[in-house]
């Protein structure tokens, strides 16, 4: 079991407890944590991490190695059995959205 987060990713705390999750919503959780966190973001793990930064935000970086990066990251995700990706291009304003969907423990999973 995992500590629940809400959808501000901050603890979810009812009553003076924490309150907790599991299967296929903590799997859920950690995709989410997994993708907003940046490399080299926490000191505790310099390694761990999307690297946003170096990689996918810099000029010329193709959408096949984006796509394979966050594919990567989210399959590193214990109990993720299969990702699919989707990606919205808009050069008008260079701005890119991805969506998705993890497979774990026979679900899957929405992200974006």
């Amino acid at each position: 079991m995992d500590i629940k987060i809400d959808t501000n990713s901050d603890l979810l705390i009812q009553n003076g407890d924490f309150q907790w999750t599991k299967g296929v919503y903590a799997v859920a959780q950690h995709v989410k944590m997994r993708l907003q966190t940046w490399l080299s973001e926490t000191p505790y793990d310099t390694t761990a991490g999307v690297p946003y930064l170096r990689v996918i935000f810099k000029a010329g970086t193709s959408r096949e190695s984006i796509k394979f990066i966050l594919e990567q990251a989210v399959m590193s995700t214990p109990g993720v059995t299969g990702v699919k990706l989707s990606f919205v291009f808009d050069n008008a304003t260079r701005e890119m959205t991805v969506t998705g969907t993890a497979t774990a423990l026979n679900e899957e999973i929405p992200f974006e």
